[in-house]
């Protein structure tokens, strides 16, 4: 696993690099760690990583890109252990039984399908109307991709959804994505 990364040019946006370099060395440590030894860094700690703003730091859709590449890695070795652990029918019915559990939360309707924020939340349309596409992808296998999933932003408002519970939800969407090699 070789990564390097570019400086931020001009004011596009960058990320301190003393960060970067600490997560991927430890994302290079458990990517090299041997098999069958536990995880100790899993997809969507990749996935919820953060670094601070700094001014000259590394080019940030650039690591973006890294870290979606590096997950989905992740993703599939966790994949592969699952299988040989649980077989194929156990680890397809337990993937199963989360994407209907999501389905079943995003069925419950428009303005209902997650808790109301204390304060300002995610705007209930904008959820509600991507938590539609979230249903057919669920029931198709088609008309979403995980770009579009990654990349999916909800405006402020006040007595939206509690923030939380949706990015979790979208969490979850992207781990039965990366599952099913999407």
């Amino acid at each position: 696993m070789n990564l390097t990364f570019n400086r931020a040019i001009g004011n596009r946006p960058a990320y301190d690099p003393v960060q970067v370099e600490e997560f991927v060395e430890d994302a290079r440590r458990a990517y090299d760690a041997p098999a069958g030894m536990p995880a100790t860094l899993t997809a969507m700690q990749i996935r919820q990583v953060s670094f601070a703003l700094k001014r000259g730091g590394y080019d940030a859709a650039e690591v973006d890109a890294a870290l979606e590449r590096l997950e989905t890695e992740f993703a599939t070795a966790e994949r592969e252990t699952a299988i040989e652990r649980e077989g194929w029918e156990g680890w397809s019915r337990r993937g199963v039984a989360v994407a209907e559990d999501l389905r079943d939360r995003l069925l419950r309707g428009p303005k209902n399908r997650f808790r109301k924020a204390k304060g300002a939340g995610y705007k209930r349309s904008e959820v509600d109307a991507f938590s539609e596409r979230v249903i057919d992808y669920l029931v198709t296998g088609v008309g979403l991709t995980l770009p579009d999933v990654r990349r999916v932003s909800f405006s402020s408002a006040r007595g939206g959804y509690d923030e939380a519970q949706v990015d979790y939800a979208l969490d979850v969407l992207i781990d039965i994505m990366l599952a099913k090699g999407h």
